[in-house]
């Protein structure tokens, strides 16, 4: 379900999910692949219930500048689509909040303080959560790292090998 960040803390409070381990994941999902929905796998594997933050477009466009083919590729409307109809996935919101003030990044506190997730789920260390999580753990969250065997996925599981094979095909086609 495409859902809202004031809409959070009901995902917790639902009497259906009582006893259900909720298990919080991120990311930009920009043209969709299968390392995503191996990713996607390895996290439902963790618990009960997936909540995902989709990164908002203006999020992803300030963390992934290319001049040459700009992020994302899919607008984040069409991203929440995609990602809140993976099987594995039971919640998908975007957060499109941005706040440009020399480096400050969304506040992924409350996030946590709504949702109260038992699990914390990501691809490599990523310090928005996990340094809330380890100075301030009053949800008794714990992180989990997924690492995807990347040679196994190949490299077009991931949206930049993807991004770069279509303009080594287009560069080669125009030679």
């Amino acid at each position: 379900m495409i859902t809202t960040i004031d809409k959070l803390s009901e995902i917790r409070s639902d009497s259906q999910n009582s006893g259900k381990t909720i298990v919080l994941t991120g990311g930009t999902f920009d043209v969709f692949h299968a390392g995503h929905v191996r990713y996607f796998e390895a996290v439902k594997a963790l618990g009960d219930i997936v909540v995902v933050v989709l990164s908002g477009d203006l999020r992803v466009a300030h963390n992934k500048p290319n001049k040459e083919v700009p992020r994302p590729i899919i607008p984040e409307k069409n991203r929440a689509v995609v990602v809140n109809n993976q099987k594995q996935v039971d919640y998908v919101f975007i957060d499109n909040r941005w706040v440009d003030d020399g480096g400050a990044d969304l506040p992924y506190l409350e996030i946590l303080d709504r949702l109260q997730p038992d699990v914390y789920a990501t691809d490599g260390p990523d310090p928005r959560f996990s340094d809330l999580i380890d100075l301030e753990n009053k949800w008794q969250t714990r992180t989990v790292i997924i690492d995807l065997d990347r040679e196994a996925v190949g490299e077009l599981s991931s949206t930049t090998g993807i991004v770069k094979r279509i303009v080594g095909s287009v560069r080669t086609a125009e030679s």
